[in-house]
């Protein structure tokens, strides 16, 4: 979650692995060209709403990102999210989607340390953080997609 009471946003972090191979160029490169922007300053982030892409969460709570591709970018995933998350997530009709890759921000097997601000900052002060607003539905909803 990002921002005060009243005027969150709901984040969704997507972290790829590439075990420091060409893939982590490619996969960047790909978001890149799929729509997503560099986020380039955590305090400042302006982030387009590219065509395309959407996240949906079903009745089960699996969540599916689908962009411009034939087949999703995550299918299905079993993800916690608190309900504020929700909250936010539903009435912003959208979900600020990050990505990045080979952080490790979750430890192995998401045992690790909860995300740090600082560690994304980092990576956005680098150019190594894409982003964008992508449309949010929850269980069959009419919210934009």
């Amino acid at each position: 979650m990002w921002g005060e009471e009243g005027n969150r946003l709901a984040v969704l972090l997507m972290e790829f692995t590439a075990a420091g191979t060409r893939i982590r160029d490619v996969m960047l490169t790909s978001l890149l060209h799929m729509g997503l922007s560099v986020v380039g300053d955590l305090d400042r982030i302006v982030l387009p709403r590219p065509r395309g892409w959407s996240v949906r969460l079903d009745d089960g709570g699996d969540l599916t990102v689908c962009w411009p591709h034939r087949s999703p970018l995550v299918n299905r995933a079993r993800v916690q999210l608190p309900s504020v998350w929700r909250t936010a997530a539903s009435r912003n009709d959208a979900v600020v989607l990050v990505a990045c890759c080979d952080v490790n921000l979750f430890g192995f097997n998401g045992a690790g340390p909860p995300v740090v601000r600082g560690i994304l900052a980092d990576l956005a002060a680098h150019g190594d953080l894409v982003g964008a607003a992508i449309g949010y539905r929850e269980h069959g909803s009419l919210a934009a997609a």
